[in-house]
């Protein structure tokens, strides 16, 4: 990150880093007694200039709010952006409820661990997966909302209902309900314009009844595999026409081809390569990627007509896993960028942060971000870009860690958010979304009714409408010595701020012990600098920040004396 230049009278320019890779166990549990250096609510930036590389620290952009669920006791569970439904956005919720943007189109039994997406046709669908049941769901694009009304005739000892004035958005597995049909029941089939029939017959008899149906559709096969008892572990992938899922003991299941509703006892391949655990599936270039807990195989649709279409492709089978702690809704692999970022595990080694380079896993993370990985299991891994930059995103399972846990991709710095309207709540899943991906949308772990839209180039600093504080904190420095040092002078090295920007420069002693009163500058200011600023033998630094103003930060510069 940005480094203190400190000049000692014509010795060459020192630096020390204002933020930075660390790894210290206060900074898990308390900001405000941490030692050593950090960063919070900035991001590291990198550029070559005339074959120099310059190191900046920009204050991370703030986001607002979207209402979505009515229901302010529930937590969103998955944020999803649908790139084949016109790059609209998808949110489900832990009481069940999936909407697409701010339009609710149905309610699962148990809340959507997944969501994926996929075609019937040209049709794009939505695909929805509830560990808690191990049930499978669809939503065609053209499908109602929830508690759409119909009128139909039903006859309470016949399941087919008929003079319907449309079916044209109804779908088998819909939920159906109202004064004649019994909460519970479903469409068991769509018949023709004007026919329907359910899984159950009516409870009464009546020639033009008013009921209701909702677009999210239950998969109702006996053979799909989460209906046939096998436990899901991934998300639903789409390939040439097929919808495949990944079960806990290591079975690729498919659809029938250009069907959602429709699956085979015996249509799957087994990732047999190693005796481990599946715990994830992903799409990679032509290929399907299926985790298990210490490795990963690559499938490719040969044409089989005889259970999968799938043929495995042993020589790229490799042992790096990865982990899913045998907890619901964990989700730790994403592609993004032509390849895929997971966090992966060897038996017996490190938890990391991997991505493909070609077919081969490559190790991103560093040891610092892996000391931090190691320390809890984690939940969601989340990759998005802001700044331009690649910041990889982890929630932990530990409740208790007090920040966001950011990692950048390239520059291997480590950074912390804290979120202003809600400092205890974290990002749970995130997705870059719209055309041109140039909106980050985010859910957290905390009970709102909101989701969070953030521009990641930044265009506003608040969280919700709620001022954050940006925490720039140094390591210790003496000059190779501990002996007295006088310092006349410190000067925050920036980009001149168009408005009023104030930093809080407060300077330790003692270990991190007490700081100093806080004296301020402005980086609005031609000097953005302090005078006697006393005496020391080492010495370091706090920056803090508040208001809505973005900043780019470069160093800090001092001038000091060596005292005998």
């Amino acid at each position: 990150m940005a480094k203190l230049r400190l000049l000692l009278g014509t010795s060459p320019n020192k630096r020390i880093e204002l933020g930075g890779t660390f790894a210290n166990e206060p900074i898990l549990t308390n900001v405000s007694s941490s030692k050593d250096r950090f960063g919070i609510n900035v991001v590291p930036i990198e550029y070559t200039e005339g074959g120099r590389k310059r190191e900046y620290l920009l204050r991370r952009p703030g986001f607002t709010s979207q209402g979505v669920n009515s229901v302010t006791t529930q937590q969103c569970e998955v944020a999803y952006g649908w790139e084949g439904n016109q790059n609209t956005w998808a949110n489900s919720w832990s009481d069940g409820k999936l909407f697409v943007s701010t339009t609710l189109v149905g309610t699962a039994v148990s809340s959507i661990s997944f969501l994926s997406e996929g075609y019937l046709g040209t049709t794009p669908l939505l695909y929805a997966i509830s560990q808690g049941d191990n049930a499978g769901y669809y939503f065609p694009n053209d499908a109602a909302n929830a508690s759409t009304a119909f009128t139909a005739s039903t006859i309470s000892t016949s399941a087919v209902v008929s003079s319907l004035a449309t079916t044209s958005s109804m779908y088998a597995g819909q939920a159906v309900y109202g004064p004649t049909i019994s909460s519970g029941t479903r469409i068991f089939s769509v018949d023709s314009a004007t026919q329907i029939t359910l899984t159950g017959n009516p409870v009464s008899t009546s020639t033009a009844a008013v009921n209701y149906y909702d677009g999210l559709a239950k998969i109702l096969d006996v053979d799909f595999p989460g209906n046939a008892g096998k436990t899901l572990v991934s998300p639903m992938r789409y390939k040439d026409g097929y919808a495949f899922c990944l079960t806990q003991d290591g079975l690729l299941f498919n659809s029938d081809n250009l069907s959602i509703t429709a699956w085979g006892a015996t249509s799957y391949v087994g990732t047999a390569e190693y005796p481990d655990q599946g715990t994830g599936l992903e799409l990679y270039k032509n290929l399907l990627v299926a985790f298990n807990a210490f490795s990963m195989e690559f499938f490719e649709d040969t044409g089989g007509t005889l259970g999968s279409p799938l043929s495995r492709v042993p020589q790229l089978a490799t042992r790096v896993g990865m982990p899913n702690y045998n907890e619901t809704g964990v989700r730790l692999v994403v592609p993004q960028h032509a390849t895929l970022y997971w966090i992966g595990a060897t038996q017996g080694g490190k938890t990391a942060l991997y991505r493909l380079n070609g077919y081969s896993p490559e190790r991103v993370s560093d040891e610092a971000y892996e000391v931090l990985l190691e320390k809890d299991n984690q939940r969601t891994l989340n990759i998005f870009p802001v700044y331009g930059r690649t910041l990889a995103h982890v929630e932990s399972t530990n409740s208790s860690r007090p920040y966001n846990l950011m990692f950048d991709v390239e520059s291997k710095q480590l950074g912390f958010w804290v979120f202003a309207h809600d400092t205890s709540s974290r990002i749970r899943m995130a997705a870059a979304i719209g055309e041109g991906r140039k909106n980050i949308l985010f859910c957290t772990n905390a009970n709102v009714s909101s989701v969070y839209f953030m521009d990641p180039m930044g265009t506003t600093w608040l969280d919700d409408g709620t001022q954050n504080t940006v925490i720039l904190q140094t390591t210790k420095f003496d000059n190779g010595n501990e002996d007295k040092k006088r310092m006349n002078r410190l000067r925050i090295v920036s980009d001149l701020s168009a408005s009023t920007c104030n930093f809080s420069v407060q300077h330790t002693d003692d270990d991190y012990q007490t700081f100093s009163t806080a004296r301020t500058i402005d980086l609005s200011q031609r000097y953005r600098e302090i005078h006697r600023c006393g005496m020391f033998e080492r010495r370091a630094w706090r920056l803090t920040h508040t208001g809505n103003v973005g900043f780019r930060i470069e160093a800090l510069e001092g001038w000091f004396d060596q005292l005998p």
